[in-house]
């Protein structure tokens, strides 16, 4: 039967069988319970198809619990999709964001199980169990896929990401910059009386929350109806995500030397000039060039003049922390930091920071790498909050709450 165009109203969702992208090829379908098709349009420049790309086809059965990708070596992923899950307000399974190093003791607990301590290891076998099982969410981020992409050893970067995508199952810590946006322009807001903006969850299925948003204006308009296009949206994302992660080419890393400097400048600078202790004014200024774009963007979207964002800044910043508990936590630690004569500023500090600080605001729980947890703990005992971060999988899974989870098996 000839594939046709579909319309707004020619497909709602429960006449559906299923929607089918054949990645090779740049085509996909929708198939309904009458066993009409319909092309889905605009793929063609989507799914540009490269060798090294190791997506082959994906499908999704509405159901079904979850989306099916097909590798080329034949291996299966699953992910679930924006529509099969709960809403927000009823999702339950707590959320674990795990740093790289943590995913990598995963790895490394199924493919080299000698490499990783006992308690750790065991630690590790529990916590996939649950994950496996979803009774746990394990969000992957940009971070993991830029970290993981850096790796030269292509078997070994392979298996980590295809660890990462398959105990991740979609699930997402939306990009940190856009996470401080949001938290700007709802603080902005606030204190102006508005309440027009409306953000979105941080631990999401939403397509591409990993990365920062941007739209090409040479983007075709979809033709698909809103609830169809939110399910291919987030099919592409995936297995975008996948292609990217899985595929033969590392990812070359634009590592913010420039950063890290500036960093350890203002520490020196700290430290050396016993005028220039670090007051709180002194810290809100280094705050403020740190988040200066986002707070910009965030008094464009909220829209606040100049003069009041100025004034925002001036009188309430340090005030409204309080309803920003990702840059808050980011602003501690990073004061924390340049406070300690004895702590160097290194080069993948802006991605701990950054990653780690909103995943403890947002996730249920956080395992990092040691150095910013204890800047995290400290941050988390200042201002008396009921978070949880640690700094190994099996102090994780010691707690009281997840043996019982998997006594419940």
């Amino acid at each position: 039967m000839p594939i046709q165009r579909i319309s707004n109203d020619s497909a709602p969702m429960q006449n559906i069988r299923w929607i089918e992208i054949n990645h090779a090829e740049g085509i996909g379908r929708i198939v309904m319970m009458n066993g009409r098709s319909f092309r889905i349009p605009n793929l063609q420049g989507t799914l540009e198809r490269r060798e090294m790309h190791p997506v082959v086809r994906s499908r999704w059965v509405p159901t079904e619990d979850s989306l099916k990708v097909w590798l080329d070596d034949g291996q299966v992923i699953f992910a679930e999709l924006p529509q099969r899950v709960p809403s927000l307000g009823e999702e339950t399974r707590p959320s674990i964001y795990l740093d790289q190093k943590d995913w990598s003791t995963l790895w490394k607990t199924v493919e080299s199980p000698s490499r990783v301590p006992d308690k750790e290891r065991y630690a590790a076998q529990a916590l996939m169990a649950l994950a496996e099982s979803k009774r746990v969410i394990l969000p992957m981020s940009s971070a993991h896929l830029l970290e993981t992409g850096q790796w030269q050893d292509a078997r070994g970067r392979y298996r980590l990401g295809l660890t990462i995508m398959r105990l991740s199952k979609g699930w997402q810590l939306r990009h940190p910059l856009e996470v401080r946006r949001q938290e700007l322009i709802t603080a902005m807001e606030g204190r102006h009386g508005i309440s027009a903006f409306d953000p979105r969850p941080v631990i999401t299925l939403d397509a591409n929350a990993a990365f920062q948003s941007f739209v090409s204006p040479n983007a075709p308009q979809s033709t698909l109806p809103a609830p169809i296009d939110a399910i291919v949206e987030a099919i592409i994302g995936i297995c975008a995500t996948a292609s990217t992660l899985l595929g033969d080419e590392d990812i070359r890393a634009n590592v913010e030397d420039g950063w890290t400097a500036a960093r350890q400048h203002e520490s020196a600078w700290v430290h050396e000039d016993k005028k220039a202790r670090l007051t709180a004014d002194i810290a809100d200024a280094f705050a403020f060039t740190d988040a200066m774009k986002e707070i910009s963007i965030a008094a464009v979207i909220a829209g606040i003049s100049p003069e009041d964002m100025g004034a925002w800044l001036t009188n309430h910043y340090r005030e409204d922390l309080a309803v920003m508990p990702a840059l808050s936590f980011y602003y501690e630690a990073i004061s924390d930091k340049r406070a300690d004569p004895r702590a160097p500023w290194e080069r993948n500090d802006l991605h701990d920071l950054m990653f780690l600080c909103t995943a403890a605001a947002y996730a249920d729980y956080t395992v990092g790498e040691r150095r910013t947890v204890d800047l995290l703990k400290r941050s988390i005992r200042r201002q008396s909050k009921d978070v949880v971060v640690c700094s190994l999988i099996a102090e994780l899974m010691s707690r009281p709450e997840m043996a019982d989870m998997r006594s419940r098996g």
